[in-house]
């Protein structure tokens, strides 16, 4: 079972589209690293990985649960 699923992940501003068809898959004991230049999405997505700026359109799943639908739910999951 993944631990993280992205599929189809859209994020948009207005009329300024950021993220656009975003697939990731994270396997449970798999590290993954987030690089790239300034502006390029990467904070943008991992705001809507977390749920504190949702996608626009697509699906974030974590631990195979969708993630707005059990928003409340997945919070009480993690160690802040």
């Amino acid at each position: 079972m993944a631990q993280v699923t992205l599929k189809k992940l859209d994020k948009s501003y207005g009329d300024t589209q950021i993220l656009h068809g975003i697939d990731l898959e994270i396997q449970d004991g798999e590290f993954a690293v987030l690089v790239g230049p300034s502006g390029c999405g990467k904070s943008t997505l991992l705001k809507a990985l977390c749920g504190d700026s949702p996608a626009t359109s697509g699906e974030v799943k974590l631990f195979d649960l969708e993630l707005k639908s059990n928003y409340d739910y997945l919070k009480t999951q993690f160690l802040l």
